[in-house]
């Protein structure tokens, strides 16, 4: 009898362990081993990668050990392992979802499990290796723009001059402007520094005459001596700004195709399982992103979702920063060796997440003048963008605030922007010396409209106000319009309200001719006094862009104020040559000019376009009372 007990308390105890292994997230130790078995298996129709060594359990259901899920790319389930030889398996049933078809005579399995019990797939679509810095010999350059007029039975000109050097230690430039004129010649040193560029750091040292940078609320000051921060420009295939990834699931090896605003950006192939395609090239502002997922058999699953996009952003844990000590510039372009009082700025910004960047600055000027403030950046969902910032500062005489909102939106149907910042009349900042008045509010904003092929238009407001002066505000439209081979139509309108109120209207007209060649009219009125440029006016331009390599260029304007020019300029491989006749108010004038480089290598000397040039020729004005030769006095303001 007591023989007979035990047998049926082991029996039952071996008959219940199946279901007692399975009753909790611990493994219990079966009692005895399963039977090996090697086999083949197709996961999703998908091959697996190797040929897999099983346990089969006594209905015939496959056990998998746990070390080869990975390699699977299965997870592991929560619960229900197994021990057997001290090996964790796992078996493959209805517990982790799988239905499995298998053929005892080939030992080969078709195994289909949800997209869920497979190890999330992530790729990087846009992702590069950052390219290394090559090490460069010795050598030096020269880029000059000169120019010499004759206007009004008066002589003058001038040019400027910029010397450089580079090598593996950095690179060191100095440039000078130079004039002459009924005062006489004139000349004057404008900046002297040497860079360096860090790439590794993503980060660039100047010592020298430099521009602090200004950030969401500081102002740009010229000054001489040291500055050191972020410069994401020498890692040229680093995105700063949050980049968009596309999600989903796909059951079988499937092809994942995605697209922005209808247009293809990225195609994959993805294996069973939830997958991630990060980093994603996307056109900034709002916009639809859509992935469709087209499996073995051609069945197709498409995933649409908005998203926005800004540039004011920083992606999560990507920081910028910049430190600037030295003197302030005075007297710039007129004073070679013109400096003041020593300055310090500090400022540093940090994308909290993909959706928020904060930062904060910090200014100190050895008069006493100091300030501190904070910013930050938020993206709204798909709405847009919103900036916010605070800063205090002052001086011995008592402290002040400054503290503006923002907002931007750039949608493909309607964009939207606006800011508006206030500051205390006590408020006080580094760069705030020399002006005639005191800062109190800057407001702007604007809308812009795309109607397709029937054009674009954009409303823009702006106002500006100081303490002990007068408020202006001004409001501007503007529409634009392709008409096929008839050329393109602009029209703008604005009105400034101030002491002297003024309101223009400009009508304008364009046509290609093709081989560069524009022909272009314009008609004007403005209620601005005749001296600068009011009353009636219009004008006809034909013009015919620089070419890419060597060539010439042209153009050709009219204006019914009794105004010609004729401008002709060739460019060769050592630059451009120009000549530029002009005839206004009676008084008639002729200005040539040169604009070029030369560079200087181990191979010696070699004549070379300067690096930045301009396609079209340069909109030049001669006459009376002009100067000559000056950098940024060549180009005509409008009206």
């Amino acid at each position: 009898m007591h023989l007979r007990s035990c047998i049926a308390a082991a029996l039952l105890l071996a008959a219940c362990a199946p279901a007692l292994a399975e009753q909790g997230p611990e493994a219990i130790a079966t009692p005895e081993p399963f039977a090996e078995a090697i086999v083949e298996l197709h996961i999703n129709e998908q091959a697996a990668p190797t040929t897999l060594v099983v346990r089969r359990d006594v209905d015939g259901t496959l056990l998998l050990r746990a070390a080869d899920l990975p390699g699977l790319r299965l997870k592991s389930p929560s619960r229900g392992a197994r021990l057997v030889n001290g090996e964790r398996y796992y078996r493959l049933g209805p517990e982790m979802g799988a239905v499995v078809a298998f053929d005892e005579s080939t030992m080969t399995g078709q195994v289909t499990l949800p997209a869920q019990s497979f190890l999330p797939t992530q790729r990087a679509t846009t992702a590069a290796d950052a390219p290394r810095a090559t090490r460069t010999g010795p050598g030096g350059f020269v880029n000059y723009d000169v120019s010499a007029e004759q206007a009004a039975g008066r002589n003058q000109g001038g040019g400027f001059v910029e010397l450089g050097f580079f090598g593996n230690q950095g690179v060191v430039t100095n440039t000078m402007v130079a004039r002459y004129g009924e005062d006489g010649p004139d000349a004057a040193r404008l900046d002297t520094t040497w860079t360096r560029d860090l790439p590794d750091r993503m980060a660039t040292l100047r010592v020298g005459d430099s521009i602090s940078t200004p950030g969401p609320w500081g102002r740009a000051v010229r000054f001489g001596g040291l500055q050191f921060g972020t410069n994401f420009s020498t890692q040229p295939m680093l995105v700063t700004t949050p980049l968009l990834a596309a999600q989903g699931e796909a059951v079988v090896p499937s092809t994942v195709d995605v697209f922005v605003n209808g247009r293809p950006i990225a195609s994959e192939q993805v294996p069973p399982g939830p997958f991630s395609l990060d980093r994603l090239p996307v056109l900034t502002g709002a916009g639809q992103l859509q992935v469709v997922i087209t499996d073995a058999l051609g069945r197709q699953q498409v995933l649409t979702q908005p998203y926005y996009s800004g540039t004011t952003l920083l992606s999560e844990e990507l920081a910028e920063y910049s430190v600037e000590i030295g003197s302030v510039r005075e007297d710039y372009g007129t004073r070679s060796f013109g400096y003041g009082d020593m300055i310090g700025v500090a400022s540093y910004r940090r994308g909290l997440s993909n959706t928020l960047t904060a930062g904060t600055r910090a200014e100190a000027q050895a008069n006493g003048i100091y300030a501190l403030g904070a910013d930050a950046a938020w993206q709204a969902g798909y709405v847009g963008i919103l900036t916010a910032h605070l800063a205090t500062g002052g001086d011995g005489d008592g402290a002040g605030f400054t503290t503006g909102i923002g907002f931007e939106r750039s949608g493909q149907k309607i964009s939207a922007f606006a800011q508006t910042q206030y500051a205390s009349r006590s408020f006080i900042q580094t760069g705030m010396a020399g002006l005639p008045f005191t800062p109190r509010q800057r407001t702007f904003g604007g809308l812009g409209f795309n109607f397709g092929e029937f054009g674009n238009a954009q409303v823009a407001y702006g106002l500006q106000s100081y303490y002990d002066s007068e408020t202006v505000e001004t409001v501007g439209i503007n529409y634009s319009v392709a008409l096929g081979r008839l050329g393109y139509l602009g029209f703008y309108a604005s009105h400034t309200s101030a002491t002297d109120s003024e309101t223009n209207v400009l009508l304008t007209w364009t046509l290609s001719l093709g081989d560069r060649r524009t022909l272009s009219t314009s008609l004007q009125q403005s209620s601005a006094p005749a001296d600068f440029g009011g009353g009636f006016q219009g004008n006809v331009t034909l013009q015919r862009d620089l070419p890419a390599g060597n060539g010439l260029g042209y153009r050709m304007s009219l204006s019914s104020s009794d105004e010609q020019d004729a401008y002709l300029a060739y460019q060769g491989r050592a630059g451009i040559a120009s000549i530029d006749y002009s005839r206004r108010n009676g008084d008639s004038g002729v200005r040539v000019g040169a604009t070029g480089g030369l560079a200087i290598t181990g191979a010696g000397f070699m004549p070379a376009r300067q690096a930045r040039q301009r396609r079209s020729p340069p909109a030049r004005s001669l006459g009376a009372g002009r100067s000559a030769g000056g950098h940024g006095d060549q180009q005509r303001k409008p009206a």
